[in-house]
């Protein structure tokens, strides 16, 4: 009675009152339009979950501490392992990155040529060489006190020879003689870095006796004493910079992405200077933006023409462009008032509440179908304007209006969740299917009655200023255009889409040996189809969902492969530096044990403690009275000579066997046996040691030359020797500035510990045993990783508490709306055995549950209802044995409104990610089977429903 009431009052104001209908509509449009400027978006991930959980508080200190919480990583990668053309262009990039600012107003990045007043630095610092300084000062005195021992032994004499006959022992004792070194985390890195470190000395040797450039010799002997100057990998084709953010960009996203759209302008132009190279970068910032751009790609043209395929079907079905046309602008408006709404009440969205512009075009397409439907159906009834759209209202309105409801209500119910993120999200959704809902109600047959009474404002304006002749001229092209694409278009499409089957489907299901048939078939595919649920796997791995080959995730791969280390790291927060030192040992000694962690960095690598700093003094002390009365060695007998092609054959021998015991502690694919490739090759005819031993015994090289390389190797190691022999005791105060901020908290002091792992740690499982691990050594280990995994798990099990409200409210709602169980229970029926056909095809099509298309299900559980309930509404409004009438005009248009809903979300599963593909492709799935069953079983239900109640 309500309904009806309701509907007499809207045939009345839209159809004698529509201008004022049209005008109103037009100025809430406009506050709309005002109010929704005043809404924010929230990118801030870590703000969007739970604030008490341990998890976030550590990344939002993090962030508050430290400016940022993620690491970006700059990668060049040469073939060819050209280190210098490598170490070049970072010196090149580095430069460029560091130049990169933006408008603290706009948002915009500018060019240098900005005044600096009005810019802001993106990036902090860019991390990629070693601070040589301070190793040459400091680097024996921070060593252990083995460690510094065998490295003083090594260095005990300034003989070629006796060099290389050191190094040789030292190997031979600390790998070969106890391979336990070979497995531990701290010995795996020494034996990288030495082994590079004697490969660039020998290198450095042999490269001056060909040229006479002491600048090489001197690089050798550098190398081999200090350390690596870049990050580079052990085989020398990988060089990565660590691109650290400025604190006053946070997590904000407009300067994130300007700042990645900058990373992939520096590459192009480095990649034409430098042909060989290939570049790339990866880290949040740059994954964020290759989603953009892929979702760019895939719904940019692809949307576009689903569009068009949506507007080709409606011009068919209804003959004419200008209905389907201003159903879209009924869609449009919606979506203004939808945003403003959302202002008023929620104040922002998130980037998971912006998923109800999906919902809104896909059902408010639908609702528009229906009243167009409608409308037609009493026009051509011959019904006059007001009759066909009071008819309109009676025949498809309750049906709308329950569909609405009980798909608002479903998304409400996330509103009871106590995650605010869903929260919003069915808020969001929520308002914005109400708002439809009275746009469709209100605005929509308003201008279905301007448009069909013929009224047009320029009309009216050309022939008030006499020049009425355009108007008549015009009409009679569009009256001549529109007869030809009629005759050659819009009417074949028509016989076409009128769909005439389902009348025929209503009149065949109501014979029972039929109806029975169906339903027996129906519910055998469902029981097969549920028990295939538990075949379908759920894939953890988060990258699995996004498109292959995207620049971030290739080059992730690239450093988990050619450093061991995964880009993705987790963080650790220490109040002091006892506490950091018991941590690092702590992980350490988990790395040793499971080979899990790549890499630690934290500033107490930088300070041993105070005990053994003292014992190192002392022992350094003692080494430089030693140093100072070494002679320099000025020739080099033909002894000397042999002597120093026995020790590179030795050496050679000792780095082949120490490449094989790694690959027996690690597996063929570690970092030493990387570097032990890369001087000695696979075969003994690719050894470069043993070619210069050969060099040096057949006398290619000038006697006279390796006696110069002699002299210069003593005098130049001599004095990096003294160099390193400074006994100042190391505190945190006295480290340089540059590696004070990678690891001191200027605001509160505390330490930051950065934990890379060995393994994808993007893959729900592997984290989770990689957490087993480390939880262990603090309870506060953070990450971005882990915080997408807390959200993803709370998004599933909050969820799965808003999905049995949702099916409470959704029966409740029916329940009042049919004032029957039965019917209620058979408006469920069809989604219920739609949803199982759903699942059975995806373990057919050998799909796997994520957590993209688990997004899915609750949609399915709104759009699927909807069609039942139109059947139903339509059914109970002609009465018993309409069947076959109630397919013929209400089936026609839940057809239509499924293969719109297909279209739309079907073209994603044509997109590039493989997350947003398999969502889109299971919806188009549950939306079509849910037609199907609603068009073949339901009415079967409602025939034998019939007969056994006529009985």
């Amino acid at each position: 009675m309500i309904r009806k009431r309701l509907f007499s009052v809207l045939t009345s104001a839209v159809c004698k009152q529509t201008k004022i209908v049209l005008i109103g509509s037009l100025i809430v449009t406009a506050f709309m339009i005002f109010v929704t400027t005043k809404m924010s978006f929230n990118m801030d991930f870590a703000k969007l979950l739970p604030q008490d959980l341990p998890e976030v508080k550590s990344i939002l200190k993090i962030t508050e501490d430290f400016g940022t919480s993620s690491c970006e990583f700059f990668v060049i990668e040469s073939k060819s392992k050209d280190v210098e053309q490598m170490t070049a262009c970072a010196d090149k990039v580095a430069e460029k990155l560091l130049a990169l600012t933006y408008s603290g107003q706009g948002i915009k990045v500018f060019d240098s040529t900005v005044p600096p007043q009005d810019t802001i630095n993106i990036l902090d610092r860019v991390e990629y060489k070693v601070d040589r300084d301070f190793i040459r000062t400091f680097g024996f005195l921070m060593q252990k006190e083995r460690d510094l021992s065998r490295a003083l032994a090594m260095y005990s004499s300034l003989h070629m020879g006796d060099l290389l006959k050191n190094i040789n022992d030292n190997f031979e004792a600390e790998y070969i003689d106890d391979q336990k070194n070979l497995s531990s985390f701290d010995g795996e890195t020494r034996a990288v870095y030495g082994l590079e470190g004697i490969y660039s000395y020998v290198k450095g040797q042999r490269n001056y006796l060909q040229s006479g450039n002491v600048d090489e010799l001197e690089e050798g002997i550098d190398l081999l004493l200090q350390g690596p100057k870049y990050t580079i990998s052990p085989d020398n084709s990988l060089l990565i910079l660590k691109m650290v953010q400025s604190p006053s960009i946070g997590d904000n996203f407009a300067p994130l992405n300007a700042y990645a759209e900058k990373v992939k302008k520096i590459i192009q132009e480095m990649e034409v200077e430098y042909p060989d190279l290939e570049l790339g970068a990866t880290g949040q910032a740059i994954f964020m933006h290759d989603i953009m751009e892929s979702n760019k790609k895939d719904f940019g043209i692809p949307n576009l023409i689903a569009v068009l395929l949506i507007l080709f079907l409606l011009v068919g079905a209804f003959g004419s462009w200008k209905n389907p046309f201003l159903a879209i602008v009924t869609l449009l408006v919606s979506l203004v008032w939808s945003l403003g709404m959302i202002a008023l009440i929620i104040h922002q969205l998130n980037f998971i509440s912006i998923i109800f512009i999906l919902i809104l075009f896909g059902l408010g397409i639908d609702f528009g179908i229906h009243f167009i439907s409608g409308f037609r159906d009493g026009l051509a009834q011959g019904k006059p304007m007001d009759e066909a759209v009071l008819y309109m209202y009676e025949k498809y309105g309750t049906g709308v209006i329950t569909g609405a409801f009980t798909t608002a209500f479903a998304f409400l119910t996330l509103a009871l969740t106590k995650f605010d993120v869903l929260a919003e999200t069915g808020l969001a959704c929520g308002i914005s299917i109400f708002t439809c809902l009275i746009a469709m109600l209100v605005v929509l047959p308003a201008l279905l009655v301007w448009y069909n009474k013929g009224y047009s404002l320029s009309a009216k304006l050309l022939r008030k200023i006499g020049l009425g002749f355009l108007v008549n001229a015009s009409r009679s092209i569009y009256t001549i255009i529109g007869r030809v694409a009629s005759s050659l278009v819009v009417t074949p499409l028509q016989k076409v889409l009128t769909f005439s089957f389902l009348e025929k489907v209503g009149s065949i299901t109501q014979r029972v040996p039929v109806a029975v048939g169906v339903i027996l078939v129906a519910l055998l595919l469902s029981v097969v189809s549920f028990m295939s649920i538990k075949t379908i796997p759920f894939d953890y791995n988060m990258m699995n969902l996004e498109a292959k080959g995207i620049m971030s995730a290739v080059n992730q791969d690239k450093i988990l492969d050619k450093f061991n280390m995964s880009p993705d790291v987790l963080f650790i927060l220490a109040s002091n530096l006892e506490e950091c030192r018991t941590y690092v040992d702590e992980l350490k000694a988990i790395g040793d044990k499971t080979d899990l962690i790549g890499r630690i960095d934290a500033i107490s690598e930088f300070i041993p403690n105070e005990f053994v700093q003292v014992a190192n003094r002392e022992t350094l002390q003692s080494f430089k009275k030693q140093l100072l009365n070494l002679k320099t060695p000025r020739s080099l007998s033909q002894r000397e000579r042999e002597r120093i092609t026995q020790e590179l054959t030795r050496l050679h021998k000792n780095i082949v066997e120490i490449g094989e015991l790694s690959i027996a502690s690690h597996g063929e694919h570690n970092n030493i046996v990387q570097k032990c490739d890369e001087i000695v090759g696979k075969e003994d005819q690719h050894s470069f040691l043993l070619a210069f031993a050969k060099e040096i015994k057949e006398t290619t090289v000038n006697p006279a030359r390796l006696d110069s390389a002699q002299l210069h190797t003593a005098m130049i190691m001599k004095t990096n020797l003294l160099d390193k022999c400074n006994d100042t005791l190391l505190t945190i105060g006295s480290l340089p500035q540059s590696i004070q901020e990678r690891y001191v908290s200027p605001k509160t002091g505390s330490l930051l510990l950065t934990l890379y792992s060995r393994v994808q740690i993007f893959d729900e499982q592997v984290l989770n045993r990689f957490l087993e691990q480390i939880q262990g050594v603090s309870g506060a280990v953070t990450s971005t990783a882990i915080n997408s995994f807390l959200f993803l798990r709370l998004m599933i099990t909050e969820g799965r508490a808003a999905t049995i409200w949702a099916i409470i409210a959704i029966t409740l709602f029916l329940l009042i709306d049919f004032r029957s169980l039965t019917y209620t229970i058979f408006a469920i029926i069809p989604l219920i055995i739609g949803a199982s056909w759903m699942f059975g095809a995806m373990a057919l099509l050998d799909m796997s549950f994520n957590f993209n298309n688990l997004m899915a299900f609750p949609l399915i559980l709104g759009i699927g209802i909807d069609d039942g309930v139109h059947m139903l509404h339509r059914y109970l409004e002609e009465g018993k044995g309409s069947m076959r009438r109630v397919m013929k005009y209400t089936g026609r248009a839940i057809l239509l409104t499924s293969l719109t809903t297909i279209i739309a979300f079907g073209v994603m599963a044509l997109g590039s990610r493989r997350g947003i593909a398999s969502f889109g492709l299971v919806i188009a799935l549950g939306v079509a089977f849910c037609f199907i069953t609603s068009v073949f079983v339901l009415p079967a239900i409602v025939t034998l429903y019939e007969r056994i109640a006529k009985k």
